[in-house]
């Protein structure tokens, strides 16, 4: 994946997601800054890959990323409020896909899906006793040929 797809995607896809934790969760969406009970988005660049080439220039994109979400671990409500919310991102990402409401990318690139892909998980216990869970979500979109 070129640098210019990615940082076509990250502009999109990030504004998107910013926009339903302010108006669904009344919450900041931070960009790989894990702060005290605030979601935080991570592209995984590395992850992302094209498929589906066909013999003129098109292609399959997908453009992998993890949302973490910071818990203070008071008890067992306060860690399942965490999943609760990655998964209600998840069930946010079904709806847009189902509805047509995904991102515009540009003319000749297409969102397609967007939508978890794991479950949520511990991802780190922090000296103070917070928790940050984590959730995988991918983003797969249609790069159209020249014709």
């Amino acid at each position: 994946m070129s640098l210019n797809e990615t940082n076509q995607i990250v502009e999109k896809l990030f504004p998107f997601v910013e926009k339903f934790i302010k108006e669904e969760l009344d919450q900041t969406l931070l960009l790989d800054d894990v702060k005290d009970t605030a979601p935080c988005i991570s592209f995984v660049t590395g992850d992302s890959r094209k498929f589906n080439f066909n013999v003129v220039d098109g292609y399959d994109g997908e453009f992998n990323f993890t949302i973490y979400y910071k818990v203070k671990n008071k008890d067992t409500k306060e860690r399942l409020q965490a999943t609760k919310t990655l998964n209600y991102i998840g069930v946010f990402f079904d709806e847009a896909t189902q509805k047509g409401i995904l991102p515009y990318l540009s003319d000749k690139d297409k969102a397609v899906r967007l939508e978890m892909v794991s479950n949520p998980t511990l991802n780190t216990r922090e000296e103070n006793g917070n928790i940050v869970y984590s959730a995988e979500y991918t983003f797969i979109y249609r790069h159209a040929n020249k014709y």
